[in-house]
């Protein structure tokens, strides 16, 4: 019986790096933000976004959504400008196949990939040299129909380790489960349109990478191992990367960088 397990990274050792932005290619860098800012703060963050990205901040209903939105992606040009040392305004982004975002391709910036996402208070940016790479994130909350998400979206494996649970247990372990397939699918570019019952993450390691198993008609070699995060209590988290040859490195964010 699978039950929620002890996740790789405890909350505690999140460093702060000021300095050093240089990337290993057996690295994965993974930082931590807290979205609530203050007001020059977030005044510094909304300068720093296209244009496009402020419209699509202003078109936000809910002041809380719009400020999180304005940090997440503030913060995520703050950090690549570090990475690539340039302006974080002048940092130009495209997007795959499927939507995935990607650096607009430079000679300087061809080997930088990135990922992040965003749930309640929290960001996280997995950033790594010549290699897919995707991160998720997820604030666990109780109004969520475990079983109608996992009977179109899980394994026979995966249902059947949730279903063998109490209600506390499962919904920790759904979540789990959830972060593992949202992580593996960013890293392959193709989001929720891929298979995911087909994906069988039911197996990882929380103390180890692990191969995301492929089952079925769907059983390509992608070739993703991933594991869990601890972004912090209440929330589930985790990444995935191409290959097995590579280390996590979690750091937090600090507003001195700006």
């Amino acid at each position: 019986m699978s039950e929620p397990m002890d996740i790789l990274t405890d909350s505690e050792n999140w460093e702060t790096r000021d300095t050093s932005f240089h990337l290993l290619p057996d690295e994965v860098h993974v930082w931590r933000t807290f979205l609530d800012v203050d007001k020059e703060s977030m005044a510094r963050f909304f300068r720093s976004l296209s244009e496009n990205e402020k419209e699509r901040a202003d078109r936000m209903y809910h002041e809380k959504d719009r400020d999180r939105f304005i940090v997440s992606h503030g913060v995520l040009r703050a950090l690549l400008g570090c990475y690539l040392g340039q302006d974080p305004k002048s940092i130009l982004f495209s997007e795959s196949v499927n939507h995935k975002p990607i650096l607009a391709l430079r000679p300087s910036q061809k080997d930088l990939t990135f990922n992040m996402s965003h749930s309640g208070a929290i960001g996280l940016y997995a950033i790594s040299s010549g290699r897919a790479v995707g991160i998720d994130i997820e604030q666990i909350r109780n109004n969520v129909e475990i079983e109608q998400l996992a009977t179109r979206f899980f394994s026979k494996n995966e249902i059947n380790a949730l279903m063998n649970l109490s209600n506390a247990k499962r919904l920790q372990l759904f979540f789990q489960f959830w972060t593992r397939k949202e992580a593996f699918v960013k890293s392959i570019g193709e989001g929720l349109s891929f298979p995911l019952e087909s994906c069988d993450i039911s197996s990882l390691s929380s103390d180890k990478l692990s191969p995301v198993l492929l089952e079925g008609a769907d059983r390509r070699n992608f070739n993703i191992y991933g594991q869990d995060l601890d972004p912090g209590p209440g929330y589930q988290a985790a990444i995935a990367a191409e290959g097995e040859n590579w280390s996590v490195s979690c750091q937090d964010f600090s507003l001195n960088l700006l």
